[in-house]
This record gives structure tokens, sequence and C-alpha cells, in this order.
């Protein structure tokens, strides 16, 4: 059987070069023995009608690609706007963090239920901590404070949630 296939001929046989986004394929394109012996007389048209089954298969294909880089293009420009704003976020962050460490106040801020969330290196200071980081998730029974003076900043807490102003 090795012998029929390497001794074969092929009715119609031809190499197609495509070019699809930057790259070179090789489509393939013969007739099988069956197919030759029962279309003798057909090839003609069966090949017509490959050609335009490719053609169409290829439109398809070129149609795909033109949309995915248009989204392509589409994205890139979102993610250069987003690092735009992320960069410009963290700049007013920085300027912040500025302003919150170098003014005198001591300043803190809480969740409702009393836990540190964050504070200025002031602050930080003054409860034994080296960094504003280290008081997050800490409650005022955490810190080196009097219970008089722990009993005191829970009862501001509690004014600051129901009238919801600051304090001063």
């Amino acid at each position: 059987e090795n012998d029929y296939w390497n001794n074969y001929k092929p009715q119609f046989s031809k190499d197609i070069p495509l070019i699809i986004a930057e790259h070179t394929w090789t489509l393939q394109v013969l007739t099988l023995p069956k197919f030759d012996a029962a279309n003798r007389q057909q090839v003609p048209n069966f090949i017509l009608l490959g050609g335009l089954f490719i053609s169409v298969l290829l439109a398809g294909l070129t149609g795909s690609l033109t949309i995915a880089q248009r989204i392509n293009a589409q994205l890139q420009t979102e993610i250069t706007q987003r690092q735009y704003i992320e960069e410009r976020l963290r700049n007013r962050e920085e300027l912040l963090w500025l302003v919150i460490d170098s003014i005198p106040q001591y300043i803190v801020w809480k969740d409702l239920h009393s836990v540190y969330l964050g504070c200025n290196r002031r602050f930080a200071l003054m409860a034994g901590m080296s960094s504003p980081n280290q008081i997050i998730g800490k409650t005022d029974f955490d810190l080196p404070w009097e219970d008089q003076d722990t009993h005191f900043f829970r009862t501001i807490d509690r004014q600051v949630i129901e009238n919801d102003q600051p304090e001063f």
C-alpha cells in the first residue's frame, strides 16, 4: 500500500502561499485517488468550488483579523489612559501624605468599631509606633494609653459616629 501512495500522482495538486497576519502559510490542495477515479470529468468544477470556499474562508479570517486589530488598538488606548490616571492618583496620594505628615496635628481615622485604619507619622510616634502602618488593625486598648484616656477616646469615637462630624 505504501508503494501505491508513493507512486500516486493526483489529477490536481497545487501549493498556494497565504500571508495572514504577517505569517506565511502554505495551503496544499490535491485530489485523492478515490476522488480522481469517481470524478475525473468534474475535477475543474470541484477545484473552482474549493477555490471559492477558500476565498470566503480567507475573507472571513481577514475580517476577523481586522476586528481583532481594532479591538487591540482600543485596549492599548484604554491601558495607556488607565496608566496615566493611576500615575496621577499616585502623585496626589503622595502629596496628601506629605501634607498629613507635615502638619503639627495628630491625625487618625478609624472604622465604626473604633479600629484604627490609619494615622499620620506624628500620631504613630506618640503611640509608640515607628510607622503609621503599624497602627492599622489596632484599637485604643492595644496602645499605651491610660485606662481613662482609652475610655475617653472611645467616647469621642461614639460621638463622631452618632453625629457624623469629625472631632478636632
